[in-house]
């Protein structure tokens, strides 16, 4: 196992030493905090937040716990870690909560872009309650 050198806090002009860490304690929150007010400025990350949107989701995964990736003519088995967006709520924020817009992959089949590239294929998702 390698030894970590320290290296100085990335706050410009602070001297503080820090291992394993890019900035010093006292720096550290106030990068937090500048991160946070960034995101607060972004329309599309105040969409995830809101309550619809966790309830809607944990609808969806209710009814779509495994990973609806398909590679290879076969639907993985993974369980879904993400609710992805195949058109990118940046580009049709109208559908956000549209469940034909929405898969539950793995982390591994999650493919962080916004929206699908194009080669994607999914399997079917259930959206509908069943009494039978």
């Amino acid at each position: 196992m390698g030894l970590r050198a320290f290296t100085t806090c990335n706050k410009p002009g602070c001297p503080e030493l820090v291992k394993g860490a890019a900035y010093c304690a006292k720096h550290s929150e106030q990068n937090k905090q500048r991160e946070y007010e960034a995101k607060r400025s972004d329309p599309v990350w105040m969409m995830y937040q809101h309550t619809r949107w966790k309830k809607f989701r944990e609808w969806f995964w209710r009814m779509n716990p495994i990973c609806q990736r398909v590679i290879d003519g076969k639907q993985c088995t993974n369980i879904g870690t993400t609710i992805h967006h195949r058109v990118s709520p940046r580009q049709r924020p109208d559908l956000f909560l549209d469940a034909d817009n929405v898969k539950a992959v793995c982390s591994e089949h999650h493919n962080h872009s916004e929206g699908d590239r194009g080669d994607e294929v999914y399997a079917v998702s259930e959206t509908k309650l069943s009494l039978e």
